[in-house]
């Protein structure tokens, strides 16, 4: 990992590790990767997740792989509401066929939103809001329950609202002789 990336990293641990209420600036995809890494890595109770389709390139990195598995591994609830049909990380998928349905689980929301955007919190405290959708530009916090509960109600709001995640397969038609 690059100087600037360790460093970016160390920062956000010390705030996590501190309880630190300042904000945590979130500039590009392997930001993204340290600091949903930090949040599932500090979970205690439950990890939140409202995003596209656990894009590959976030959700498959070595780094936060490990933090979902060993989050879910300490009892830690994660929950997902994708937005599209397809789950993209072959990481979530595994840890969805091998994790119980109480400890991981996964749903998908059809229904029209206007200028939500993605978000991740945890234990109603640490959270993680995109600010660009095309990027990866994000703001987080490690302990701010005032902005973390509101987040915690919109994703209980939606997850009422979202259906059991069904994924689109891909059609494959073999011709035989």
């Amino acid at each position: 990992m690059e100087e600037k990336m360790e460093n970016y990293k160390t920062s956000v641990d010390t705030m996590f590790r501190l309880g630190s209420d300042a904000s945590i600036p979130n500039t590009d995809a392997k930001h993204a990767i340290i600091l949903l890494g930090s949040i599932f890595n500090y979970a205690k109770d439950q990890v939140n997740v409202f995003c596209d389709n656990a894009k590959k390139e976030i959700f498959d990195d070595e780094f936060l792989a490990n933090a979902i598995r060993n989050a879910v591994t300490r009892g830690v609830t994660v929950r997902f509401i994708l937005q599209r049909q397809r789950l993209d990380s072959s990481t979530v998928a595994d840890i969805l066929e091998k994790y119980p349905r109480d400890l991981i689980s996964i749903k998908h929301y059809s229904g029209e939103i206007n200028n939500l955007r993605h978000f991740t919190e945890s234990d109603e405290k640490a959270f993680r809001v995109e600010i660009d959708h095309d990027g990866a530009t994000a703001l987080g916090c490690a302990n701010n329950s005032t902005v973390a509960k509101t987040y915690r109600k919109l994703f209980n709001i939606l997850w009422d609202a979202s259906d059991v995640f069904a994924p689109q397969h891909e059609m494959i038609t073999v011709c035989g002789n």
